[in-house]
């Protein structure tokens, strides 16, 4: 590659100097210092992708006109085997090294890094060509299932998405955001996508460049500054499904088998949390018979708790369909529901769930268990409220999670103090447990990083 060549192209015949930068996966960066004491950025890609760089070129330019700081671009040219692109050199440098070097500013920085993100969203591009998008978007592998289910659950396609926003393409000068960079995967489509692959990137990739105290005060100032931008948004767990998967597919060829692990177990969602005694998992179809037995085996102490059940529901075919309605709650965001399984010989030995998971300025959820009578108090219970706790607040980001237990049952309001909840009064008569009206010790906990 001539660089002297491609600048004389592009009417810059004397300069300073030049060097290659840290660009991204698919381009080379070069930094060009002019006599005149302007500075320029030179991007080069092969010439077959040059139509690539036509069509960053008019996004970029269109996110500038709604507010976004992005570079300017003076050309797009070809040369010789190259595409090339002239643009400005955004001052400043990227949130990474600003982090690296003020962590105590990592929640500013994360509102505004938010707040850009936002911004880009609020770009509505109903008629633009999404051919770009749908070949970006074009599932491979597992994706397939997640995209589809994505689909029939309801997309908004129409907003400008960046597909690439992290803190190593974003620059600041110290006190605001200079320039957007690296636009060569946006598209236009539902911007849940894009939410949910900055958050993958986040807390899969981000901590390796940043301490995760910091990356994760950083995001939780980008969470804030997204949604003071953006407002609420109906976000589903299968876009982050969706982001783990596509970003290991991206990485295949630099991936550890401790990244891969990583991503593997993010994908899940949590879906296996193991403590001293016992995990919890996702319930599949597999589990039926053996969620079937556990109801069978408990059904007089369980309702000792719970409301009357009909006959049919201790049934195979009744546990099968509960299972197949956890994953779908689960999609919607509505549900959270776990079995709780012994370490030593994997026997399920009882359920615990998140349920009425309520979003938007609410952020809270409530959390009921059942463990079989013949394993209490062995500290199971215990460990799986823990456990999820733990998920609900680290994973799905929540604000509150409430319970509600009979006064009379002091064994399991001792297991929710063990776990951190504080009693908050009685709720009277709010929940009929066999035909009768019972009151209930309400006790909650709230987010620590909130």
């Amino acid at each position: 590659m001539n660089i002297d060549k491609i600048l004389y192209q592009l009417g810059i015949p004397s300069y300073v100097s030049y060097h290659e930068v840290a660009g991204g996966r698919d381009s080379s960066v070069f930094k060009i210092d002019v006599q005149d004491g302007t500075t320029y950025a030179l991007r080069v890609l092969p010439a077959v992708r040059y139509q690539q760089f036509i069509e960053e070129k008019k996004i970029i330019e269109l996110a500038g006109d709604h507010g976004v700081p992005v570079p300017i671009i003076f050309s797009v040219n070809r040369y010789e085997s190259y595409a090339v692109m002239l643009m400005e050199w955004v001052s400043g440098g990227t949130i990474v090294e600003e982090l690296q070097r003020q962590p105590g500013n990592a929640e500013r920085i994360g509102f505004e890094f938010g707040r850009v993100q936002a911004t880009i969203h609020k770009i509505s591009l109903p008629d633009m060509d999404v051919s770009r998008s749908l070949s970006w978007f074009t599932p491979q592998g597992k994706e397939k299932e997640i995209y589809t289910n994505l689909s029939s659950a309801g997309l908004k396609n129409t907003s400008l998405l960046h597909l690439d926003f992290h803190p190593l393409n974003v620059l600041i000068d110290g006190e605001r955001i200079t320039g957007v960079i690296d636009w060569l995967n946006a598209s236009v489509g539902d911007s849940r996508f894009d939410y949910a692959r900055t958050l993958s990137i986040l807390q899969l990739v981000a901590p390796k460049f940043v301490e995760s105290g910091v990356i994760n005060t950083f995001e939780k100032g980008w969470q804030k500054g997204y949604h003071h931008t953006f407002g609420d948004i109906e976000f589903l767990p299968l876009f982050n499904v969706w982001a783990g998967l596509r970003l290991k597919r991206d990485l295949a060829d630099t991936l550890s088998q401790e990244d891969i692990v990583r991503i593997d177990e993010w994908v899940g969602w949590g879906s296996f949390m193991k403590s001293n005694q016992i995990y919890i998992r996702d319930f599949t179809v597999d589990d039926a018979e053996a969620l079937l037995q556990l109801q069978q085996d408990n059904r007089s102490f369980f309702e000792k708790f719970s409301m009357e059940r009909e006959n049919d529901y201790y049934t195979l075919d009744a546990q099968t369909k509960r299972i197949k309605a956890f994953e779908n709650n689960r999609n919607q965001d509505n549900d959270y529901n776990f079995g709780i399984f012994k370490n030593d010989d994997d026997r399920l030995v009882g359920t615990i769930d998140l349920f009425q998971v309520v979003r938007g300025s609410i952020q809270a959820a409530f959390i009921g268990y059942f463990l079989d009578e013949a394993h209490n108090g062995k500290g199971y219970t215990t460990e799986a409220v823990q456990l999820l706790v733990n998920y609900a607040f680290d994973t799905l980001k929540l604000h509150r999670i409430e319970a509600g237990v009979m006064p009379h049952n002091i064994g399991s309001i001792r297991v929710l103090e063990k776990s951190g909840f504080h009693k908050e009064g009685i709720a009277k008569k709010n929940v009929k447990i066999n035909g009768k009206w019972e009151d209930h010790q309400v006790l909650a906990i709230i987010n620590p990083l909130d």
